[in-house]
């Protein structure tokens, strides 16, 4: 059975997204009692506390960035818009990166890239487009 930190951010991303606003719920989330000598450590609970930084697993922070990004407002002679950005995670063995890729201009973004662990580069990718204000929130509506 493989470890729940393999799948979700480590604790300091995990922190920085909550700063920034992460609002999807999820039942995993970081206790951190480094003060008291205990290592950080993830929890499991259908009602966390909210006080502590969400650990939120792969699928949930994918679903959480735009699938598209328009990067034209030109229309070809159909009148429809001329290209989009993609969202693409790719893995190369020892690293993941995602990033949002066109066809034909290259990237948006540059790509996040950790290895052994594709939630901690999705999670800082949507830090990255966060921090920028491609995206405003996560929460649902």
């Amino acid at each position: 059975m493989s470890d729940i930190k393999q799948h979700v951010p480590c604790l300091e991303t995990c922190q920085r997204m909550k700063e920034l606003g992460w609002k999807t719920e999820t039942m995993w989330y970081w206790e951190d009692r480094t003060s008291n000598g205990i290592p950080p450590y993830i929890v499991h609970d259908s009602q966390p506390d909210p006080s502590l930084p969400r650990a939120p697993l792969l699928s949930e922070i994918l679903e959480a960035l735009p699938p598209y990004l328009k990067y034209k407002e030109d229309f070809d002679e159909d009148g429809y818009a001329d290209d989009f950005y993609a969202l693409v995670m790719r893995f190369d063995g020892a690293s993941t990166y995602v990033r949002y890729e066109t066809r034909r201009e290259g990237f948006m973004h540059p790509a996040c890239t950790c290895t052994n662990n594709p939630a901690e580069a999705a999670a800082l990718f949507w830090i990255k487009l966060r921090e920028e204000g491609v995206i405003s929130s996560n929460e649902k509506e």
